[in-house]
């Protein structure tokens, strides 16, 4: 037998444009509990500079002594500049109900730039998000295995959203750990099954408060699509995968003006692989730009990775019988 799950709901800080919803894995555990680790690293980059690496210096690593004079967006871009974005992640999903989850996630954020020779590095924790999932379809007997999970969840403003610059003028939200707004999201899940194939749909709203600084996100919509198949021998279950990601955002508003090249438009494709050895878990993700809104005054997304390890529980009793 073979089924298939959602992941829990990812986001909590403005990752320019993770902020836009959730990213959604496969896992054959059904209807268990269990917490996990997850590291993303998104790198954004001059989009027509050809040659740029997916980790260019100070991207991951930074040198400890940084100047942090940047505005973002304030110039046109040159080769070398980039913005990146690591977060990593407490994330848990706790069964109430056999057709019930409750997810949280608990995010630190590393943000790393340099723009004209100048760069900047800002850590914090990020908001925290809570997420609801109701299961509406479940996996029968037969040999077509359908699930449809579909919840709500809110983003609370608890992380920080005030880090300044040398010269004290606060960052541009987009580099900030957290956003300082209360956010409400909806998502959906829809996977399929047959024997050792299958596929998962996803997608998610967000909609976005406003903050102290009069700053608001407008809508944002994200989804997923992966395809999978299914390797089994014992305790051991691997799932490679192609994956196809998009997003989309209108962009920033501050004091309800419009600003200038803060759209977010984008079409991504890569591999994963999700490979399972009794209940721990391990999760690689992958993905390029297959086409983007271009701008000449912000970097362009050129990588998107993540990394993760999972602890599931063999739940056996529920809250809600």
């Amino acid at each position: 037998m073979f089924t298939t799950l959602i992941a829990t709901l990812l986001a909590g800080s403005v990752l320019a444009c993770d902020v836009c919803g959730s990213f959604f894995g496969v896992t054959p555990y059904d209807n268990q509990s269990g917490f996990s680790i997850q590291h993303r690293y998104r790198l954004f980059s001059k989009v027509d500079v050809q040659g740029q690496p997916f980790f260019p210096s100070g991207a991951y690593r930074v040198p400890q002594q940084v100047s942090a004079q940047h505005v973002h967006g304030s110039s046109s871009l040159s080769k070398g500049d980039f913005e990146s974005f690591k977060v990593v992640e407490l994330r848990g999903k706790w069964f109430v109900h056999q057709r019930v989850e409750i997810n949280f996630i608990l995010p630190f954020g590393m943000t790393r730039s340099v723009m004209g020779g100048e760069m900047e590095k800002i850590n914090g924790f990020g908001d925290p998000t809570l997420s609801v999932g109701v299961h509406l379809i479940r996996p029968s007997d037969s040999d077509i295995k359908q699930r449809l999970i579909a919840g709500m969840g809110m983003k609370f403003p608890l992380g920080i959203d005030d880090v300044r610059m040398n010269d004290g003028e606060r960052f541009h939200l987009y580099m900030q750990p957290g956003t300082g707004t209360t956010d409400v999201m909806a998502y959906a899940q829809y996977s399929i099954g047959f024997k050792r194939v299958g596929g998962a749909l996803n997608g998610s709203a967000k909609f976005n408060g406003i903050n102290a600084y009069h700053e608001q996100l407008s809508p944002s919509f994200t989804g997923t699509a992966n395809f999978f198949y299914v390797f089994r021998k014992g305790n051991t279950i691997i799932l490679p995968q192609v994956q196809f990601y998009g997003e989309y955002m209108d962009g920033l508003t501050i004091s309800h003006v419009k600003q200038s090249d803060s759209k977010m438009s984008l079409a991504m494709a890569g591999l994963g692989c999700d490979a399972y050895f009794g209940q721990l878990g391990v999760h690689l993700s992958g993905q390029l730009p297959l086409i983007q809104f271009e701008s000449n005054q912000t970097p362009g997304a050129s990588l998107r990775a993540i990394v993760g390890l999972s602890w599931n529980i063999n739940q056996q009793k529920f809250l809600i019988n």
